[in-house]
């Protein structure tokens, strides 16, 4: 069983002399997460804490450190940042995040239904620009979903998007494998076809999830929204075409979004540069004056003059482990893929989680995917199941 000490014994703790746990935010399966202010400064951080038995865990240390270094390697206004890393003295590794005072976008949608075009427009354009600079380092998410998109208020954008949670993120790391051929991670409601069937991902995976999202904003929910387990979410990723979008979507939109949806990849925008360029071009359509065109971000994109495919390999050195205590022994994974930190709570959010049906958990998922592909994944995902 997942051991933690209770949230409130971390309250007025001081993680390697620079930051003092104020306050609790949410607990997840294998971590938790509170808010810390700069000792000297008073700036607000996130912390996430990995349980204490998982941080002895060699596959799931080597999972965090990676989750670190996906942060750190992509350094985008629209993806949140990690400052540091390290472990603490009971044996808890931990990360330093930015804080991000706001609501993920799940309860958003959950509270205001569907959005205007413009709106989601926008929103997805965010998003794209943050996995534009994520592909060009060499990182794949693997799970982009509504409740992994932070809305917050900044520099009078009261829906700024912040993506966050890289826990099962695709990370180059050369000499280190750590997901076996065939493993699935993920959420099935926002898998494309390829994820969920075990199969090689890559931008256009990515990509998927962008539509998934882009179309839950506009109508409301999510494609495959609403079936009775994980089994049927995957089976419908890979055999289902999503409903029509209501009639009154910009037609040039709803096109984009059903090609992101393409069950075969070849058959999707294959980088993100192209889509956000298409939704660059239907938004100033739609909005011409919208402030969002002539935000930092967006005219850096418009007025870059490469679109060349970006590196698949970057080599960038671990991250260092802050404090006193030897670091975990990352030299070696554990064969096999074992649990990521993604079921750990959402980087710092200060609103009320949404009422949502949470997915079935990996057994289900392992036994879809073992019907559909066939048994020998099915053996390998039963194995990482017994001992997630």
């Amino acid at each position: 069983m997942t051991t933690a000490a209770a949230p409130t014994t971390r309250i007025g703790e001081i993680i390697d002399d620079h930051y003092r746990i104020v306050a609790h935010i949410a607990d997840g399966g294998m971590a938790s997460v509170f808010r810390a202010e700069h000792v000297n400064t008073g700036v607000s951080f996130a912390v996430k804490i990995l349980h204490q038995d998982l941080s002895t865990n060699p596959e799931v240390a080597a999972r965090f450190q990676r989750e670190v270094q996906a942060y750190r390697r992509v350094q985008h206004p629209h993806v949140v940042v990690a400052s540091d890393f390290g472990r603490l003295p009971d044996g808890c590794l931990y990360m330093v995040l930015e804080y991000t005072a706001g609501d993920d976008l799940c309860t958003v949608l959950y509270r205001q239904g569907a959005f205007g075009q413009e709106r989601a427009v926008k929103i997805a354009l965010q998003l794209t620009l943050g996995l534009v600079s994520a592909h060009a380092a060499g990182v794949i998410h693997r799970d982009l979903k509504p409740e992994n998109v932070m809305l917050v208020s900044r520099d009078g954008d009261a829906d700024f998007a912040k993506i966050l949670d890289f826990g099962i993120a695709k990370v180059p790391v050369r000499g280190e494998k750590l997901t076996v051929a065939g493993s699935v991670f993920g959420t099935p409601e926002y898998m494309a076809p390829e994820q969920a069937s075990g199969g090689q991902v890559d931008e256009r995976t990515d990509l998927y999830t962008v539509g998934t999202v882009l179309y839950e904003m506009l109508s409301g929910r999510a494609p495959f929204a609403g079936r009775d387990n994980a089994s049927q979410a995957i089976l419908a990723q890979l055999t289902e075409a999503p409903p029509p979008l209501p009639t009154s979507i910009d037609t040039e939109l709803a096109q984009l979004v059903m090609q992101l949806l393409a069950k075969d990849p070849a058959h999707r925008p294959q980088r993100a540069v192209d889509v956000a360029s298409a939704l660059y071009r239907i938004l100033a359509r739609l909005s011409p004056d919208h402030p969002v065109l002539r935000s930092s971000t967006v005219t850096r994109f418009v007025n870059s003059p490469s679109r060349r495919p970006p590196p698949t390999e970057p080599d960038v050195p671990p991250l260092a482990l802050s404090g006193s205590a030897p670091p975990p022994d990352l030299t070696d994974p554990v064969p096999g893929a074992a649990p990521s930190p993604e079921q750990a709570a959402p980087v710092a959010t200060t609103g009320t989680p949404a009422v949502r049906p949470t997915p079935v958990g990996a057994l289900a998922i392992v036994l879809a995917v073992g019907i559909l592909v066939g048994f020998g994944t099915a053996v390998g995902g039963l194995l990482l199941y017994l001992f997630w």
